[in-house]
């Protein structure tokens, strides 16, 4: 292809660009949810206690980990019984007001008198420390059931199943509040302005899986 520019023609190769891999949505169901939250660590395992309250908090919120490194307890609306928190994130430079429910709550009374550098709301922990955490854990509790993700290469569909345990990481957290949104019947617009999506497609993964919905829909309007 040959692009002009001014009296001169440059002429232009089109770069070969490899084939990327999507990403399987890999989130809990609701009540592997619900068992990694009630989970009662040991003595001395305050670190992996640490990862999933952090985890769980995004899982209710949307937060990404990015935003859960610079969330700060006077981002809530009261302290003693806050409703909702609002900030800026640090990713997209959104300024986003996410309303707090039973869990998000209790994790915010659970840390809110731990002092932390800076008034943060958790204590810091890497992404790296939080994913090797989080696999471990996984494991633990048993989340071994397999994530599959597919892809096309010409016309020929590739399949790749990985288990749970071994792909779970702090992405997580934002996917399983999508998908358990969408099931709850929230609208893809709704999901977008409370997690700050821009872009309709990166929806479709997940509407693709909440099968849930469609057949309750179907069973209530047919």
């Amino acid at each position: 292809m040959c692009l002009k520019h001014g009296d001169k023609v440059i002429k232009h190769k089109t770069p070969y660009l490899e084939e990327t891999k999507p990403k399987a949505v890999s989130f809990l169901k609701w009540e592997e949810f619900e068992q990694l939250y009630n989970y009662k660590f040991s003595e001395g395992e305050e670190h992996l206690e640490l990862t999933r309250d952090r985890f769980c908090f995004a899982c209710v919120t949307s937060l990404r980990h990015s935003d859960m490194e610079i969330l700060k307890k006077a981002d809530f609306d009261d302290y003693d019984d806050p409703t909702s928190f609002s900030f800026v994130s640090k990713k997209t430079h959104d300024s986003l007001t996410i309303f707090l429910n039973k869990y998000s709550k209790e994790l915010y009374q659970k840390y809110k008198d731990i002092p932390t550098k800076d008034g943060l709301m958790f204590p810091p922990k890497s992404n790296q420390k939080m994913n090797d955490n989080l696999k471990v854990i996984a494991k633990r509790l048993g989340f071994t059931r397999n994530i599959t993700k597919m892809q096309f290469c010409g016309k020929s569909r590739i399949d790749e199943t990985q288990r749970l345990c071994d792909v779970i990481g702090t992405h997580s957290a934002r996917k399983t509040f999508v998908v358990h949104a969408l099931e709850m019947g929230w609208s893809p617009q709704l999901v977008m302005d409370y997690t700050g999506h821009e872009d309709y497609k990166t929806m479709k993964p997940y509407i693709a899986i909440t099968d849930k919905t469609r057949k309750t829909m179907m069973d209530t309007n047919f």
